[in-house]
């Protein structure tokens, strides 16, 4: 199986929980890919503003699959965009003030903060690297345009309760503590075909990286899907192969394994 395009999931694949930085190993697999002709994408629940902790790699990214599939990209063109249905987020937000949660409502360019608390700044700036958010933005320009995905700060319970209502969205999650929000039918294996397609190669052409929930489809769907060894039992079902951990070295063993990188 001839291999000319790599999907890379960021957080738990690409990047360390632990360190929140890309392991040596795997900036080198990534040069090495390139030098061999593979593409380079990144495939992420982040909104595209999110992606702030990939600079080791930047320069050879070919484009993104955002949003959780919402949104793909090809260098600066867009291939694909799937907005949620307005009723729907006018649904969430009010639920959020009802429910007292903080809710994050992410543009194709920007994300705005609704009904703001530590939370956010605990698990996203702290946690996750992400220093592009003014918690004070207001989120009325926001719905003027496409909003792509909502990443609502609440419990699987709550979950459970208010996603029923929204009749064109679905939520997954790759974080025990919020969940993200798409268009009903959107995911990342939807998307990576549509790329695929986009760049003339077949699906059996790709190999995709994932560790969480929202990585499954795509991992399915992929010619070779590979789960990390940090992702959980429910995620590695989906895969091909099951690699070391993302502190582990896994992506470069993996693409040993399949004779990528030498």
């Amino acid at each position: 199986m001839t291999i000319k395009a790599a999907f890379f999931d960021i957080d738990g694949t690409l990047v360390s929980f632990e360190t929140h930085k890309i392991q040596p190993s795997t900036i080198e697999a990534i040069k090495e890919l390139k030098r061999k002709d593979i593409k380079i994408f990144i495939s992420t629940g982040r909104p595209k503003s999110f992606i702030t902790n990939l600079k080791d790699i930047e320069p050879f990214i070919d484009g993104y699959i955002s949003f959780n599939g919402a949104l793909a990209q090809i260098g600066e063109e867009t291939i694909f965009m799937k907005e949620l249905p307005k009723e729907d987020i006018k649904k969430m937000i009010a639920d959020a003030t009802l429910h007292n949660y903080t809710l994050a409502i992410c543009g194709k360019d920007k994300v705005a903060i609704h009904n703001y608390s530590n939370i956010f700044t605990e698990l996203f700036v702290k946690g996750l690297g992400v220093d592009s958010v003014n918690i004070k933005d207001p989120i009325e320009p926001l719905l003027r345009g496409a909003v792509l995905q909502m990443s609502p700060f609440f419990s699987e319970k709550e979950e459970q309760r208010i996603m029923p209502t929204l009749t064109g969205c679905e939520a997954s999650r790759w974080h025990p503590l919020f969940a993200d929000v798409s268009p009903i039918g959107i995911n990342k294996g939807l998307t990576l075909p549509k790329v695929a397609k986009h760049l003339g190669i077949g699906i059996d052409e790709c190999i995709a990286f994932g560790d969480g929930g929202n990585d499954r489809d795509m991992l399915k769907v992929a010619g070779i899907g590979v789960a990390m060894g940090n992702a959980n039992d429910k995620v590695k079902e989906h895969a091909n192969y099951v690699t070391t951990s993302v502190d582990d070295n896994g992506i470069a063993n993996a693409l040993k394994h399949f004779e990528l990188i030498d």
